[in-house]
């Protein structure tokens, strides 16, 4: 999910702060917007966020939900291939259980979503909860212990997946399950979309959109934030760059065009490259990192093709595609002053930063609750990564809250481990993060 960038390229690239030129700087119009002052107990107004006899500390069942992580765990969802299907089918038989109306969208050999429907009412806009299926792949030689066996130390549970994001997913759903069993009357329902693929390509996500879900009035992401309220992430913009020359014999390279030399020339002048943006407040300057790098066939050859993956993370406010359009007015260039060598460029992935005000009812809700639930201020953050709500933000045109257990920067990693009293708080935040919602948008 992270991507580090080198503090080894130019100024605009470095992840550490630096001095940007003046068209860069956030105007002061746009400090004051992100502005913040922790909430304090006192300032909590308003209708109680908790559910009639629902108590903060013991309401949602530790052991079930310990269990249902457990299980998700033990289920190998590994994207690629993917096969979501049997954690969907796990999903779907919890929130049944629990009275919710639940659908199975299967739309590729064991690949599927799951949504489940909290029945309201009213008629006002809907809440949507979302986790994503998958994880990211596994080599079990490297781990103390076998990643999908869900072992428990004390508070921790280790496994694939534990933080991006079973965790949060578990969370998510036993949160469902706690206000379906309250039979707690909401202005509008709840429903909670487990999607498939967002580690690849927001399959799921992109499925969701086709799905008739009626008026949404706020998304809720489960992600990993450490606890911590999200209103806004990077995008990101995955592009191969291909450079095509002529192959010789490596003892003749004046006979050849060297692809990869033509290479080395747009990645140069790609960590020269500078895109206009707007400082962001929380998520700082985009960045740039050169992924993946493969040219030539032999030693004594001189090489004629030459592939280069780059990861561009885009700030609210820039266009991908003046982006995409830059990066080709790079390869032309480099295309026009190497002779016999073209350069081409293919879009990999092409994922919406996401971003909500935090003046917005829901950002300004979690952060109250949050004060409430966890005991504790909470003050808004951005993420380097990005979600399902690349697509669904945009897609359905709704505010967007990311907020989830798990240490996002042990996600990916070798023993990824999480705590169950972390996945707990989570769940508790949620049950009250949702009839708050509705207190303040029609309840």
């Amino acid at each position: 999910m992270r991507r580090k960038c080198s503090n080894r390229g130019p100024r605009f690239w470095r992840c550490r702060p630096g001095k940007k030129r003046e068209r860069h700087r956030t105007n002061e119009a746009e400090s004051r917007r992100y502005r913040f002052k922790p909430m304090l107990p006192m300032q909590i107004a308003g209708p109680s966020p908790l559910i009639p006899g629902f108590n903060t500390m013991t309401s949602v069942p530790s052991s079930e939900l310990t269990d249902l992580l457990q299980k998700l765990i033990k289920i190998d969802s590994c994207n690629p291939p993917g096969r979501e299907q049997p954690v969907a089918e796990l999903l779907a038989r919890v929130l049944e259980q629990a009275g919710l109306e639940v659908t199975i969208t299967r739309f590729a050999p064991e690949r599927a979503n799951v949504l489940g429907r909290w029945r309201s009412d009213g008629d006002g806009p809907a809440l949507l909860l979302n986790g994503h299926l998958d994880t990211v792949p596994v080599n079990p030689d490297q781990w103390r212990h076998d990643p999908h066996a869900g072992t428990i130390e004390g508070d921790v549970l280790s496994g694939r997946g534990t933080v991006d994001m079973k965790g949060g997913l578990a969370a998510l759903v036993m949160a469902c399950v706690v206000l379906a069993r309250s039979r707690i009357k909401l202005p509008g329902d709840v429903i909670f979309a487990g999607t498939a693929g967002e580690e690849v390509d927001c399959i799921g996500a992109r499925q969701l959109l086709n799905e008739d879900l009626g008026p949404i009035g706020g998304l809720i992401v489960g992600e990993p934030t450490r606890l911590e309220v999200v209103p806004a992430h990077k995008g990101a913009l995955w592009l191969e760059i291909t450079t095509t020359g002529k192959a010789a014999h490596g003892s003749m390279p004046d006979e050849g065009a060297n692809a990869i030399l033509a290479m080395h020339q747009v990645t140069q002048r790609l960590l020269d490259y500078r895109p206009a943006y707007r400082q962001h407040p929380l998520l700082g300057p985009p960045t740039l990192n050169l992924g993946t790098i493969r040219g030539g066939v032999k030693t004594n050859v001189v090489a004629g093709r030459c592939v280069l993956e780059i990861d561009l993370r885009s700030v609210p406010g820039q266009s991908h595609e003046d982006l995409v359009a830059d990066v080709q007015n790079v390869l032309a260039a480099v295309a026009s002053e190497v002779p016999e060598v073209t350069a081409s460029l293919r879009i990999q992935a092409d994922r919406s930063p996401v971003e909500t005000p935090l003046e917005h009812p829901l950002i300004q809700t979690a952060l109250e609750v949050g004060q409430q639930v966890l005991g504790r201020p909470l003050r808004p953050k951005g993420m380097s990564y990005f979600s399902d709500a690349s697509v669904l933000a945009p897609g359905l045109g709704v505010p967007t809250l990311i907020f989830g257990p798990g240490d996002e920067r042990l996600a990916h990693q070798v023993d990824e481990r999480t705590e169950l009293s972390s996945v707990q708080s989570a769940a508790r935040f949620y049950v009250a993060l949702v009839q708050r919602f509705f207190d303040r948008n029609g309840g």
